[in-house]
């Protein structure tokens, strides 16, 4: 993990809104990554609940920051079946 993501997550923010406003581009790239690959950037493997949490923060601050059509999952809908 990174030193700013590190930072991030040992701030122990008091709510979500404090966690999303501490949120950078930068974070947000590296969190992106580290999903998609299943390991940090020092290549320690995210643990379930960590990929889990990570998730959630990534969809939450898209859904805040960008516009709908570049968030995740955005072109589940035109999937067929």
């Amino acid at each position: 993990m990174d030193t700013r993501t590190r930072r991030l997550f040992a701030s122990k923010p008091e709510s979500m809104e404090d966690l999303l406003g501490q949120m950078t581009p930068e974070i947000y790239g590296n969190l992106k990554t580290a999903i998609e690959l299943g390991k940090w950037s020092d290549g320690s493997i995210l643990e379930r609940e960590q990929l889990e949490n990570c998730m959630q923060l990534l969809i939450l601050y898209e859904a805040r920051t960008l516009p709908e059509e570049f968030r995740t999952g955005n072109r589940l809908n035109s999937c067929k079946s």
